[in-house]
């Protein structure tokens, strides 16, 4: 990595699909492989993670598309929660990256957005971020002709071995203004902190992820002791996460004078 104080801080968006099951190593290997880039990332520069959350779980098991057609002010609440508890666990995932480019003077920050098409949430959070570089996840590779053929700035992509691969070295002109309305979103910086809040984090995510596959398999009658189990891992990441969210303002929400 280059410190190259002449130059102006980048921001590099990290692009994932949200629902995609993933663990510290995925980010990590991820990070480390921006990082052997020395051209796509410098001193004073902000790496994005934006996940999109295309489909948002229901206590009952099943599965809502993230549209704003899909949800009212009665259900609306399902979005908030999931996207917030996504924003923590991927944050945690991020820690020990963060802490890693401490010294380098590179910042971190988590975005999830509730949305789809997946693609064009990708585009519209690139644009938004004015990217100079985005890093496509190996689950986005499918619509690989749709981000170069749209997305302006640089654009590589995450390999099934983690490493990362530039395929569009330079930036194209923006001939394009393709928006989608979003459902929800939420962002939240990564702290640096120590070895020991990385260990704690981890436990987190093990505890998130144990109390997410017992939501898919619970019978309705068990949505008390889960939501038992909800309220005791948002109080424990609030703790271990003291910064504030950014929220987003919502169509939802307009409506509902928020």
């Amino acid at each position: 990595m280059d410190d190259n104080t002449s130059l102006m801080p980048a921001s590099i968006v990290f692009a994932f699909d949200a629902n995609k099951d993933r663990n510290y190593d995925d980010f990590k290997n991820t990070i480390n492989g921006i990082r052997l880039h020395r051209t796509m990332i410098n001193g004073g520069d902000t790496v994005f993670a934006v996940g999109v959350l295309h489909k948002i779980l229901h206590p009952l098991g099943y599965q809502i598309q993230a549209s704003p057609e899909a949800f009212t002010e009665t259900n609306f609440h399902l979005v908030e929660e999931e996207v917030s508890k996504k924003v923590d666990l991927h944050v945690s995932m991020l820690l020990e990256s963060a802490l890693d480019c401490k010294d380098e003077g590179v910042d971190f920050e988590v975005k999830i957005v509730a949305g789809s098409p997946t693609r064009r949430v990708v585009l519209q959070e690139t644009k938004t971020a004015n990217a100079t570089w985005v890093v496509l996840d190996k689950h986005l590779r499918r619509d690989l002709q749709f981000y170069l053929k749209h997305i302006p700035c640089k654009v590589a992509v995450v390999l099934d071995n983690l490493t990362v691969e530039v395929l569009r070295p330079y930036t194209t002109v923006d001939k394009e203004n393709i928006e989608v309305e979003v459902v929800y979103s939420m962002s939240k910086s990564v702290p640096l902190s120590s070895a020991l809040d990385i260990e704690n984090s981890q436990q987190s995510v093990i505890s998130f992820a144990s109390y997410s596959a017992s939501i898919a398999s619970s019978e309705s009658s068990d949505l008390l002791k889960s939501n038992s189990s909800s309220s005791l891992f948002y109080w424990s990441m609030e703790h271990l996460f003291p910064s504030n969210y950014v929220y987003v303002s919502t169509p939802m929400q307009q409506k509902s004078g928020q």
